[in-house]
């Protein structure tokens, strides 16, 4: 136990102070870990970044510093402790506090340590009242109260409801703080999505067939899944229901640009619905080629036209040559913070201006590759209005040979994690008439 909240201590310092990404971090831990002893890390660690400004302003209702003053390991260790205490059963509070404090005495001078060990008494002593108060929220405004119980900065708080009912934002926020299903994609090459079922179930793991697409099941419980010998020999594949069904969404191409393939999830869904069109799939970095070719390798299928390339920059040899493109845009990720929660500390609605231009410019060469009545399927794990219809809107204004082919009715179709059990997801699909 000491061991493994030092090591959460440690990542979560990493992603809240230092920048680097939490899922990361946990995959390094894992490789000297018991099994038991990461899974705690994953959920200590994943559980304060999720929850940073409940857990902070828990604390500063009862420090006799502001939260600046703090210093920053000091601060981790009294998030660390808070969120056991509220959040995690199994150990007595006074061994919390003692723990708390004995970390403070590593990372701290002496006045640290009776700091840390009189903050964590003195929430110890309110734990009743501060679960009453909804976490000292109950005398907030609207967007203060939201954001501290979801742990979401003021400002996505208020983007979001710019465009959207109350309703319809916190059970957003509120999804993206609980954990989501690992989701697999059927390597139907191989096996088909009911005989795969039930092999994984005389391994122990059950599944939920997807609702949207037919070649996805849910994995509620995938604790060893990655293991097996069935991902090992390509039968499945990680993918997110939503990222499925864009090559469900188009029409039957001979000829295929993935132009930001990596890791590779509409590449091999696009191979497996479509195996005589030919798919050309590029990425910026040779680590993002390789990562590509490895993962399609694994699931058995073709990475000989897997090339290095940065799809904003013009490639001449495309021009006009390909029946469908698939633009899966840089995008602020703000659709994944159930599985990546330090989006939401990490980025901000500045950043989707410089994002947009971006988008904008590889949207603008996905044009100049496709043929007349061919198609663009442009997506981003994202819903802004701003990096999903007003680049398509922009698009259309400058390429007024394409129109948009509504997908289920929608001129964009999006999917919300709260709404549609999926990450947070748009897709729009624009068709070169001309």
């Amino acid at each position: 136990m000491k061991d493994t909240r030092h090591k959460a201590l440690l990542i979560i310092d990493d992603v809240l102070n230092k920048g680097a990404f939490l899922n990361e971090q946990l995959a390094i831990a894992k490789r000297d870990m018991s099994s038991s002893d990461y899974h705690l890390t994953v959920a200590i660690a994943t559980g304060v970044v999720q929850n940073k400004l409940l857990l902070t302003n828990v604390i500063r209702k009862h420090s006799s510093l502001r939260l600046k003053k703090i210093h920053p390991m000091i601060l981790n260790i009294l998030m660390l402790s808070v969120y056991q205490l509220f959040f995690l059963d199994g150990v007595p509070d006074h061994a919390v506090v003692d723990e708390g404090v004995k970390l403070a005495k590593r990372y701290g001078n002496k006045g640290s340590v009776g700091f840390t060990n009189a903050v964590l008494r003195a929430i110890v002593r309110d734990k009743d009242a501060i679960v009453a108060s909804e976490f000292y929220t109950d005398d907030l405004s609207l967007v203060d109260r939201l954001s501290i119980q979801t742990s979401h900065p003021v400002t996505w708080v208020e983007y979001f409801l710019n465009d959207h009912d109350v309703e319809f934002v916190e059970a957003l926020l509120r999804a993206n703080n609980q954990k989501p299903e690992v989701c697999i994609r059927v390597n139907t090459n191989k096996i088909s999505r009911e005989a795969l079922a039930k092999l994984l179930a005389t391994s122990g793991f059950k599944t939920e067939p997807t609702q949207r697409s037919a070649f996805g099941l849910r994995v509620p419980e995938a604790a060893g899944l990655f293991e097996t010998d069935l991902f090992n020999k390509g039968y499945f594949y990680v993918q997110d229901e939503a990222s499925m069904l864009v090559a469900e969404k188009a029409d039957p191409p001979k000829k295929v640009l993935d132009m930001c393939a990596a890791p590779g999830g509409k590449t091999i869904a696009t191979q497996l619905c479509y195996p005589d069109a030919q798919i050309y799939s590029g990425d910026v970095s040779k680590n993002k080629v390789e990562r590509l070719k490895s993962n399609l390798k694994r699931m058995g299928l073709n990475s000989d036209r897997v090339f290095l390339g940065n799809g904003e920059i013009y490639n001449e040899h495309f021009k006009n040559r390909f029946d469908l493109v698939l633009l899966d845009a840089p995008c602020s990720g703000l659709g994944l913070i159930r599985r990546k929660p330090e989006i939401k500390f990490n980025r901000t609605p500045e950043d989707i201006k410089g994002l947009s231009k971006i988008q904008s410019r590889l949207l603008s060469n996905a044009a100049k590759y496709v043929r007349i009545n061919g198609e663009i399927l442009y997506t981003t794990c994202t819903m802004t209005t701003e990096e999903n219809e007003a680049v398509v809107e922009a698009f259309l204004n400058d390429n007024p040979q394409f129109v948009v082919m509504p997908i289920e009715g929608a001129m964009t179709y999006k999917l919300y994690p709260h709404r549609d059990g999926t990450d947070g997801f748009s897709m729009t699909k624009l068709v070169r008439v001309r």
